[in-house]
């Protein structure tokens, strides 16, 4: 990987499962781009539902990323008609997720089946590379490699960071694995940067598994352009009555308190009023109403998006498609 590239392994909250799922991803704060490799075996072992469940819920998680590419060995022949070729195509559907490869990925004497693939969640003409997506290389069996090229913005602004959560539990438990080490292999170099590494490897290994990496999202401070310094410092004076009454049994201080805080809120409201205003007076004639909707989603919460597989039993026969369920509603 690059030296300039800022990516960095993913710690999704999903355990992988042996045959039936089995994953990894790394993210890049920077470009809102997440990156994962899938594989489910063909081993007859290998559960269906299990895969198809796990695959949901990841796609669940990361469904907010700007660019989701998912490069997958799925074993799951997208060219022929079968019941879990549609149950995945589905899902993929449910997440605005589109195949990039078409064309058969593994080829033997007696057949040819498309297995594996890359999975995008942005339109498929920015891929710069479509007509040349899945090349014979020889190499494995299965002979192909699949790769995609498209170009990202950089973000304005990081909206996602990378930070390590701890607690006094968790703390507890890494100072116990500490104790329990075994640093006898740093003895065993000869120089003082052989044993720095070796003791730095061991370190960073049992931190990376007591206090793993989470993304995060951060509040945007610019949003906020109604915020004057007057309010700033009404606000942190409002944050200090507040700590003063807690610990006070003063009524005149609660009394005080309350009628700063109502103070507070007005001026507040005063000031969006008039940020909104000026920004819809202001606005072009014929961008008006854009204008009017842009300040009302600035004010609105966000709903939380939920993806639920619909499912309609018609004739005995379950439908999943989602094209196809809609049209027994029209």
């Amino acid at each position: 990987m690059k030296n300039n590239l800022d990516f960095i392994s993913l710690d999704i909250d999903i355990p992988p499962i042996e045959l039936n799922f089995e994953y990894c991803a790394i993210t890049s704060p920077s470009l809102d781009i997440a990156i994962v490799c899938v594989y489910r075996s063909n081993n007859p072992s290998s559960c269906f539902e299990t895969f198809f469940a796990q695959l949901d819920l990841l796609l669940q998680k990361l469904c907010c990323f700007k660019y989701l590419i998912v490069c997958g060995d799925f074993n799951i022949n997208l060219q022929s008609n079968t019941n879990e070729k549609t149950r995945l195509v589905n899902i993929l559907k449910m997440f605005n997720m589109k195949p990039t490869i078409t064309t058969p990925t593994r080829v033997t004497t007696e057949t040819s089946t498309c297995i594996d693939n890359i999975l995008i969640n942005f339109p498929i003409k920015n891929v710069l590379n479509k007509q040349n997506n899945n090349i014979f290389n020889g190499i494995g069996d299965h002979q192909y490699a699949q790769i995609i090229s498209f170009h990202t913005k950089p973000l304005n602004e990081v909206k996602k960071i990378f930070t390590r959560t701890y607690d006094p539990t968790k703390i507890e438990n890494f100072n116990q694995a500490l104790s329990n080490t075994n640093f006898n292999h740093i003895y065993t170099v000869q120089t003082t940067d052989e044993k720095m590494s070796a003791f730095y490897s061991i370190f960073l290994s049992i931190l990376n598994q007591h206090f793993p990496y989470k993304l995060i999202s951060t509040k945007s401070t610019n949003k906020k352009k109604w915020m004057t310094t007057g309010i700033l410092i009404s606000s942190a004076k409002k944050r200090s009555l507040f700590e003063l009454s807690k610990n006070s049994i003063n009524p005149s201080l609660h009394e005080y308190y309350r009628r700063y805080s109502k103070t507070l809120q007005r001026v507040v409201k005063a000031a969006k009023r008039l940020h909104s205003t000026n920004i819809i007076k202001n606005a072009p004639r014929h961008k008006k109403s854009k204008a009017v909707w842009e300040v009302v989603t600035s004010y609105s919460k966000p709903n939380k998006r939920r993806h639920v597989e619909h499912r309609v039993v018609h004739q005995d026969q379950e439908i999943r498609d989602p094209h196809q369920v809609a049209t027994y509603f029209i």
